[in-house]
């Protein structure tokens, strides 16, 4: 009898365990078939250098050019870009998060390094979406522009959900462990059970047994001859009834036995229930947050990319603003040196100018110096000969004797010699004015140079030269 309990508890036990293995496979296979069509539905290509070959309009592929790298790694119209080099591309929903998502995306595919891996998503086969995929991948506009001042508070507010998700997390993880363990607990016990409730029903079926080899003897005993005695009639008797006690005995402890395991069995399912319950609460709290985080992942998303986006146009603003100021700075720096060499320049020929200036100054000087002689030397010879040839007081009215009175003397004749003085004295006054002149002339010229340099240079020789000339030589020449 325990043989076969113990064959037939190693029968259940190897059907159980056929059972959990075969469990254990279709569930690998659901696995395995769930992540070869997720595999199925993405493509991981790798580009390297050059053109890619194909024009997106957002994340869509709308352009394949032939014979390049997209035409040979099986890219097609309809695809959709999801990863760069494994960065998620960002998602749109409004027309200004549009034109941002495609700067980042056109500066991301020119900024790449290579070779990088660009991850596409197949078109589904639905119907709407293969009457008008456009349509489907066009997403709803808005004309309300996100503020980057609020970035911060949904930072805030998403990081604190976070939390929560994360804390709701490990609370359901450790449920789920929870309820594993009581899930083991309660199959062990039914494993434990399992044994007794094969023994009561083999010793129920060991007592119907009993039973029915009880009633063969006693028909037997009742169609058997009189030579039976009755002591073996007895031993029968005692031990069937042995066996009947044993049988109840080891019956009533079985099924004591199972009444306890299904006691325990009905506390842990209760207990199971419970947590169970508390389960689908936990997880209906987490989809809950799931769904209220969902739209603030998808602003915040939009609130980067507009902030990255305004970002770059800001540094290509200053790039250009710095760009124009150094053009601008090489360009007065350019007029400085300019300005520098014509001033160097200017300066130079004035030094040349006032060097000509200081040098007719001399020159003006020397000839000043000998008109001064000459004309003091020219007009001590004209008062000299005017001294010599002036008359006597007395010899301007004579009184001839002999003459009357009335009578009209007789000139005299100049003579030849008085002639000859008189044109001498006129040359020497018109040599005298001459001079003056020339005097006045240099004098002008001087002038004019104290006005140009800025500086008196009339020397002491015309203190010298008036007091030579007299009052002739400050008479000026207009």
């Amino acid at each position: 009898m325990e043989t076969w309990l113990k064959s037939k508890a190693d029968q259940l036990a190897q059907a159980a365990q056929d059972h959990v293995s075969a469990v254990q496979q279709s569930a690998s296979k659901l696995v395995a078939f769930d992540a070869a069509r997720a595999s199925e539905d993405l493509k991981d290509l790798e580009f390297r250098d050059g053109p890619l070959g194909f024009t997106l309009e957002g994340s869509l592929v709308v352009a394949v050019q032939p014979s390049t790298q997209a035409e040979r790694l099986g890219v097609e119209i309809g695809d959709r870009l999801v990863k760069i080099d494994g960065y998620e591309v960002p998602r749109y929903e409004t027309d200004f998060e549009e034109q941002r998502a495609r700067k980042v995306i056109a500066k991301w595919l020119k900024e790449m390094p290579r070779p990088a891996i660009l991850t596409f998503e197949l078109p589904e086969q639905d119907d709407e979406e293969t009457n008008g995929p456009c349509g489907a991948d066009l997403p709803e506009r808005s004309e309300e522009v996100p503020k980057a001042g609020a970035v911060q508070v949904l930072q805030a507010e998403l990081q604190r959900i976070q939390e929560e998700r994360k804390k709701l997390a490990a609370e359901l993880k450790d449920s789920q462990e929870t309820c594993g363990q009581l899930v083991a607990q309660v199959e062990s016990l039914k494993k434990e059970s399992a044994p007794n409730l094969r023994r009561l029903s083999e010793m129920e079926e060991q007592v119907q047994t009993l039973r029915t080899q009880n009633k063969e003897l006693v028909s037997a005993v009742n169609a058997s001859s009189a030579s039976r005695t009755d002591e073996e009639m007895l031993k029968l008797r005692q031990a069937l009834a042995a066996t009947q006690e044993a049988s109840q005995a080891a019956v009533q402890a079985a099924q004591a036995e199972t009444a306890a395991a299904e006691q325990k069995c009905q506390q842990q399912a209760q207990e199971v229930k419970s947590l169970m319950l508390q389960l689908a609460d936990v997880t209906a709290c987490a989809e809950s947050r799931k769904l209220q985080i969902e739209p603030l992942e998808k602003e915040l998303q939009g609130f980067r990319a507009a902030h990255e986006a305004e970002l770059d146009l800001y540094r290509e603003e200053q790039e250009r603003r710095n760009g124009q100021h150094r053009h601008e700075l090489e360009e007065l720096q350019h007029r400085l040196e300019e300005q520098e060499l014509k001033a160097e320049k200017d300066r130079q020929e004035a030094q040349t100018e006032l060097q000509r200036s200081k040098e007719a100054l001399l020159e003006a000087k020397v000839n000043a110096e000998a008109a001064a002689v000459e004309a003091a030397a020219a007009r001590h010879e004209a008062e000299a000969l005017r001294s010599v040839h002036r008359p006597e007081p007395d010899s301007l009215n004579p009184e001839p004797d002999g003459i009357e009175v009335g009578a009209t003397p007789e000139m005299p004749a100049p003579a030849i010699g008085d002639l000859w003085d008189g044109s001498q004295v006129l040359e020497m006054q018109k040599r005298i004015n001459l001079l003056e002149s020339r005097c006045a002339t240099l004098q002008r010229r001087l002038r004019s140079q104290d006005a140009l340099t800025g500086v008196n240079m009339r020397p002491s020789w015309e203190l010298r030269l008036a007091a030579l000339t007299g009052t002739q030589f400050h008479r000026r020449v207009p």
